[in-house]
């Protein structure tokens, strides 16, 4: 085969990729031109320096170091500016450059606010007056910037007496006539006061006690001398002055002259029951508040009267034998403390826990369950005789929750024992001369149980 038919054998990629690189020529760099390295020079000529790039690098780095060092330094100096104490300015650099001539009020002594004025002479206890009121046996020092002026008397209130400073009254006394023989206790909680609100104190040497009402604007004193009864009422005050003005005046109040013997069991009161319209056993407000016609003796005419089924416990609208507990008329409260429940009329407010509750009426009067801790006592009567009286001839006999119970002369309390506590009910009417809840009282006096007997 000649040489133009061998053109024409076809050749493999392979075969032809192996014949190019047979055929291509490399050419190198010479070994001396090899051997040599770059040489970047800055400066003189034949000096060798540093890569370009690396000293920028560095330049950038310390410029931006000293930077931040610079801002660190002047945010630390306006921190310790801004809490640094302040040093006073001399009174050298302080004065103007030309000082005029002081005149006569100029360098007089510095006036001092007039509220501290009247505070240092309020507190002048030199200054201070006496007020005596040997017919209401008491007596007590005040200030003499307030002048006292007399109140008129209402109700129970036998004298009243106000001292004002620029017409503000900042306090006053009232006397009340003990005309129930209340103690003090049982006086104060027929002000609608709870005795869980009540501090202990002490005045002129008597048991007494501290209210703060009224949001705290006003604190009384309420306290008890003979056969009157004492409020002491002061404007509460965040002014020191004030304040020790009023601890000034309590330390000098004294009782004065010798009390009249007092005992609450003794002597009691002859009130009149309500209006009973109809004679049946409720007061008309009973009938109100029960839903019964007052001028029907038997409002659901099944042949009782509507105060016998009050006072056992029935419904005075309901025929036969529907009971009042059962119905919306009443509700039951129980006292898991000490053990008791007791049925009171629905209309009342319940106010009080513990070991005193009060069932109270819109218009003041209340039943309350009092219990006190019996010091050793086995017999209500010598417990009775020994803390309310020594006669015990006007006592009445009965039982609640099955245990042995007095009542006392007026009906208006009753005593029992049961554990290691003596148990009270009793029936406030407050200063009202009626009594409008008697029938209500026996009912709930009937329905009490003590729920471990």
């Amino acid at each position: 085969m000649d040489q133009a038919d061998e053109s024409l054998v076809p050749v493999s990629p392979v075969q032809t990729v192996k014949n190019l690189a047979e055929n291509f020529e490399v050419h190198t760099m010479p070994q001396k031109f090899l051997n040599m390295r770059p040489n970047f020079k800055i400066g003189k000529t034949g000096k060798a320096s540093k890569p370009f790039g690396l000293r920028k690098n560095l330049i950038i780095g310390i410029i931006v170091i000293v930077v931040l060092g610079a801002l660190m330094v002047l945010a630390a100096w306006l921190f310790l500016k801004t809490v640094s104490p302040k040093k006073p300015v001399s009174p050298a650099s302080a004065l103007p450059a030309v000082v005029p001539q002081p005149t006569a009020e100029s360098v007089s002594e510095p006036i001092q606010p007039e509220k501290n004025l009247a505070g240092d002479q309020l507190l002048d206890f030199n200054s201070w007056l006496t007020y005596g009121a040997p017919d209401f046996n008491f007596t007590l020092k005040y200030p003499a910037e307030w002048p006292s002026a007399q109140l008129a008397n209402h109700d129970n209130i036998i004298y009243a007496l106000a001292f004002k400073d620029n017409d503000l009254e900042q306090f006053k006394i009232t006397v009340f006539n003990n005309e129930q023989n209340q103690d003090l206790l049982t006086w104060v909680e027929s002000l609608s006061i709870l005795p869980e609100s009540l501090e202990s104190y002490t005045l002129s040497n008597q048991p007494s006690y501290i209210y703060r009402g009224d949001f705290e604007k006003v604190f009384n004193i309420y306290a008890a001398y003979g056969r009157n009864l004492y409020s002491l009422e002061f404007k509460a005050s965040q002014d020191k002055a004030l304040s020790h003005a009023y601890d000034q005046i309590l330390a000098t109040f004294q009782f004065t002259g010798q009390p009249a013997p007092f005992n609450p069991e003794e002597n009691q009161p002859q009130f009149t029951p309500a209006t009973d319209s109809d004679l049946d056993g409720l007061t008309d407000r009973e009938e109100e508040m029960y839903g019964s016609d007052k001028l029907r003796p038997d409002s659901d005419g099944d042949s009782h009267t509507d105060g016998d089924e009050v006072a056992n416990l029935y419904h005075p609208t309901v025929p036969g034998s529907a009971r009042l507990y059962e119905s919306s008329l009443a509700a039951t409260y129980v006292n898991a403390q000490y053990n008791y429940n007791i049925i009171y009329p629905v209309a009342w407010q319940v106010k009080g826990a513990g070991d005193s509750v009060l069932f109270q009426d819109q218009q003041g009067e209340f039943v309350q369950t009092l219990i006190q801790s019996n010091d050793g006592y086995s017999d209500i009567k010598d417990w009775y005789r020994a803390n309310l009286g020594n006669n015990i001839d006007g006592l009445s006999d009965l039982k609640v929750a099955d245990q042995p119970a007095v009542r006392s002369p007026d009906g208006l309390r009753v005593y029992f024992l049961f554990g290691d506590n003596i148990y009270s009910l009793i029936y406030n009417i407050g200063l009202r001369t009626d009594a409008n809840f008697i029938t209500t009282f026996n009912m709930m006096i009937k329905s009490f149980k003590l729920m471990s007997s």
